[in-house]
């Protein structure tokens, strides 16, 4: 399960990963991750539209990669619900790691 956390904390993770044009087209409004940090979620509000988005990021063994993504839910808690179940139950394997 997916847990929040700070922006500052979701930046130093992956906030080298946003895309420059995230803050013309959204809002950010949860940044989430799991209790080790190897799974980072982010939910967004469409300034356009008006729904909601989520973006899914995994530890992988040469850093964090976009992993999974979704659109078009009609609240906050839709988006964080859907984030929820998509994201992996068992997380990846530590850098240097092999998987199991």
């Amino acid at each position: 399960m997916m847990e929040l956390i700070d922006r500052a904390e979701f930046d130093r993770l992956v906030g080298h990963l946003r895309s420059p044009a995230t803050r013309l087209l959204y809002d950010e409004l949860s940044w989430m991750a799991n209790q080790s940090r190897s799974v980072v979620g982010l939910v967004l509000r469409d300034k356009t539209d008006k729904d909601f988005a989520w973006v899914l990021f995994v530890r992988e063994p040469d850093g964090y990669a976009t992993t999974d993504m979704g659109h078009s839910f009609p609240s906050a808690a839709a988006a964080i619900e859907n984030l929820n179940a998509s994201a992996p139950r068992s997380p990846p394997p530590a850098p240097g790691q092999p998987a199991p």
